[in-house]
């Protein structure tokens, strides 16, 4: 037995011979708890949900750690607005035990129902009984399905996996239509489920080899998304390619479980059967279409030749979708990265796929199922390997260790072992820049909250080279410049003295004798570049002439010259007793401050160092 799961809140068992996996589809970042809870209000997908106190399947909304139950939501009016004039009952239909009749309304009517649930959650008017927490919840699958269809229109796939199971060379008919196959809905399950290792009829030992039977030796995972019809298509009509959206009520994560050995043996003459009819599993929670239209981008390929009229997308740029794609593994405990992809890398888009299923006037249904077939891209990684494959087949193909090597397994080096964990994860691309941001943000505050009362402690002593260096940007100055590459021996110094101890401690006060110590150990090693002339040309040649020991720095250093100044020098030129600046003789400067914190002066704030090292304002008098 095997076992499968694909949603990132439900564990599941596992024994000696289940493998086990999951996916989920985040995505907006708002907090750096995501991984914990991915249903955000930008996000709010649907699913079905069961509890043990209400046995009885019904619709319902996820949002954070808890499940909205959309009947028990509904049923004191809440839509009465959106149900006046119109021949429906959400609580009725948030009541049955899938979406097919809630994803077959208007799209505006889905829309309505989507902004009234963020707006009642910004509110906090979601009554707490409507609330079920996500631990208790029992997912099923979200919609009754009629048909499913799992495309194969993944140009990388097709290149990895020609010339075994398929000719060498991508077949003409495929750049002209997108290419698919019918598959089972029977076979199609949610996250947690029990799944058999497949037995069946392959070769022993390549094409040209006897036949046996038996279970897979080459179990592998499929990386691709899936999304449900709507609104349906009658039969003998076909359907207008910018209808295509209307038509598409959201997308799921999916997995077309193969078994690479029997998919062999099936091929010829008609094509896999068994090899990949034994089971699909997608994720519970369906992400609806206008959660995902923010994220159109162009196709990342053109087109070449140029596709019929009818597969032609009538928009300008946003005929794919940006969303990110990760597979992961996770082995006796240990997790490893499999591979990343994009579902904008799809040869023929979701659009196109459908328009082109409708297109012989087969008839669409609300709640089928389709496939967009295994999505794999061209990247490599620093050791130029290919890094975006979607599945272990193109691995073996390409010869790409994908999967870790294991001892002693009884099935293909390369697979799917019997206990293993995969995980496959998909997000619109801006939120993992976003997720970075507020993540490297928040262990900043962190930082800075825990070392406060230095930073308030602390004060600034420009370089001389101020403001010659005004235009660097603020952060590489703050991470990345150093007074001296150097900088860890006076730790190293700091920690072998006889008078402070161990370094390696954390403690407070060991910190604040190493930051007491490091002020005057930097302006050591600053005096004696000075007076090695280790800064060369950030003096002026006057400067130099006259001695840098009369220049005066830090915040004492005159920056803006006084109007007083300039009416002088005006007057002088008036007069005709404008003299050269070299043969002017410097005034009497007072001598620079010794090195160290001046304890007369009372603390700066933070944010007056920030804005002087950045524009130049000079800080108030103290």
């Amino acid at each position: 037995m095997v076992h499968v799961s694909f949603d990132s809140n439900l564990t599941g068992n596992r024994t000696s011979k289940n493998f086990f996996g999951r996916g989920n589809l985040n995505l907006i970042m708002t907090s750096p708890a995501l991984d914990k809870h991915p249903y955000t209000l930008a996000n709010l997908p649907y699913g079905v949900i069961s509890t043990p106190s209400s046995p009885k399947p019904r619709c319902a909304v996820a949002i954070g750690n808890h499940a909205i139950d959309l009947a028990a939501y509904a049923k004191p009016g809440r839509f009465f607005d959106l149900e006046s004039g119109h021949n429906f009952m959400l609580a009725q239909i948030f009541s049955e035990p899938a979406l097919n009749s809630f994803a077959a309304l208007p799209w505006p009517t889905r829309r309505a129902v989507r902004q009234q649930l963020q707006e009642e959650l910004k509110a906090g008017k979601v009554p707490a009984e409507c609330l079920v927490d996500l631990s208790e919840v029992k997912n099923h699958v979200p919609m009754k399905m009629g048909g499913f269809s799992d495309f194969y229109t993944s140009l990388e796939h097709c290149q990895n996996c020609s010339g075994e199971m398929t000719s060498a060379a991508i077949a003409k008919n495929w750049w002209y239509a997108p290419s698919v196959y019918n598959s089972r809905v029977s076979s199609v399950l949610p996250s947690p489920h029990d799944i058999p290792r497949p037995k069946n009829v392959y070769f022993s030992n390549g094409v040209d080899s006897e036949p046996t039977y038996g279970p897979t030796q080459k179990m592998d995972f499929e990386l691709e998304m899936g999304y449900f019809v709507s609104k349906p298509v009658p039969f003998g009509e076909p359907m207008p390619i910018a209808d295509a959206k209307e038509h598409i009520f959201g997308f799921v994560m999916l997995n077309d479980w193969s078994a690479r050995d029997h998919q062999l043996f099936e091929m010829r003459p008609l094509g896999p059967f068994h090899s990949k009819g034994f089971g699909t599993s997608i994720s519970n929670w369906v992400v609806p279409m206008e959660a995902l239209e923010e994220f159109s981008c162009p196709p990342n390929t053109k087109q070449d030749p140029a596709p019929f009229p009818h597969l032609t997308w009538p928009g300008q740029g946003d005929g794919a979708l940006d969303i990110k794609l990760r597979i992961r593994l996770n082995r006796n405990g240990q997790e490893k990265e499999l591979g990343t992809s994009n579902l904008k890398y799809l040869y023929w888009t979701p659009y196109q796929q459908l328009t082109h299923h409708a297109a012989s006037g087969c008839g669409m249904e609300t709640g089928d199922l389709i496939g967009t077939g295994t999505i794999s891209g061209s990247g490599r990684n620093e050791k130029g390997e290919k890094c975006e494959l979607g599945c272990l087949y193109e691995g073996e193909r390409t010869k790409t260790q994908v999967m870790p090597q294991s001892t002693g397994s009884k099935y293909q080096e390369g697979y799917i072992e019997d206990g293993d964990e995969i995980i496959l994860e998909g997000w619109p691309s801006i939120q993992r820049d976003a997720e970075l941001t507020v993540m490297n943000l928040a262990r900043a505050q962190d930082a800075m909250n825990e070392f406060g009362a230095f930073f308030r402690a602390a004060h600034a002593y420009p370089l001389p080279s101020y403001p010659g260096h005004e235009k660097e940007m603020m952060l590489g100055m703050l991470m990345r410049k150093k007074l001296d590459p150097k900088t860890d021996d006076w730790v190293t110094q700091y920690s072998k003295s006889p008078e402070t101890g161990d370094a390696s401690k954390t403690n407070m006060d060991d910190l604040r004798d190493l930051w007491d110590y490091a002020g005057p150990a930097e302006n050591g090693i600053v005096r004696e570049m000075l007076e090695n002339d280790a800064f060369g040309s950030l003096f002026t040649m006057a400067e130099q002439e006259d001695g840098i020991e009369n220049v005066k720095t830090g915040l004492r250093r005159k920056l803006f010259e006084d109007d007083s100044d300039e009416d002088e020098d005006e007057d002088a030129e008036e007069n005709g007793d404008e003299k050269m600046d070299e043969d002017r003789q410097p005034d009497k400067l007072a001598p620079p401050p010794e090195p160290g914190v001046d304890p007369s002066l009372p603390p700066m704030r933070l944010e007056t160092v920030l804005r002087f090292i950045t524009t130049g304002a000079m800080p108030p008098q103290r």
